[in-house]
């Protein structure tokens, strides 16, 4: 008296396939689901199951930090935003490190750009990317106000300002026992 539903996510790593999932399992009245992600590195075959986090949470953390173009034979008529960018990839281990954290948290650079990489052009424009991810949500959240926090005071600093952007934000994921 049992049916079993077997449905495939799509597109998992950049969200579009959860909302339709979401429809079939409202429409289909689930009572019960078990979840099935592959993890590199098991044996053919295999599967693993555990209680508790499964797949931390994780975001994309885009920061643009805004100064002043200028020629590059007078770059102090300019404001390059290159100093707060490299203070703040320098402290990013150190942020990740900090010993508040009480679960596993990363930060991995996905992307840095400073300028065109016109040699005449002293840049005036910047911009880092950043993946976060924590096994526990709100330690995740803490991690990337630090950063913020981090970005905004040396853009302060140096007179530069600087935006974000929040992208792909995934809720942790927890096995219920």
């Amino acid at each position: 008296n049992n049916r079993i539903i077997l449905l495939f996510q799509h597109a998992e790593e950049v969200g579009i396939g959860g909302p339709e999932c979401r429809e079939v399992l409202r429409k289909e009245n689930i009572d019960r689901i078990y979840a099935i992600h592959n993890f590199p590195g098991l044996k053919k075959g295999t599967m693993s199951i555990s209680d508790g986090p499964v797949q931390p949470a994780s975001q994309g953390l885009i920061m643009d930090f805004l100064g002043r173009n200028s020629h590059a034979s007078n770059p102090e008529k300019g404001l390059n935003p290159y100093p707060a960018i490299a203070r703040l990839l320098l402290d990013l281990d150190e942020i990740e490190k900090d010993r508040r954290w009480d679960h596993f948290v990363r930060i991995t650079v996905v992307g840095v750009q400073v300028g065109s990489g016109a040699f005449g052009v002293n840049p005036g424009r910047g911009q880092m990317c950043l993946t976060i991810r924590a096994e526990d949500e709100s330690e995740m959240l803490g991690l990337r106000q630090k950063i913020l926090d981090r970005a905004e005071a040396y853009a302060h600093d140096m007179g530069l300002g600087v935006n974000s952007e929040d992208r792909d934000y995934f809720p942790e994921e927890k096995n219920d026992p």
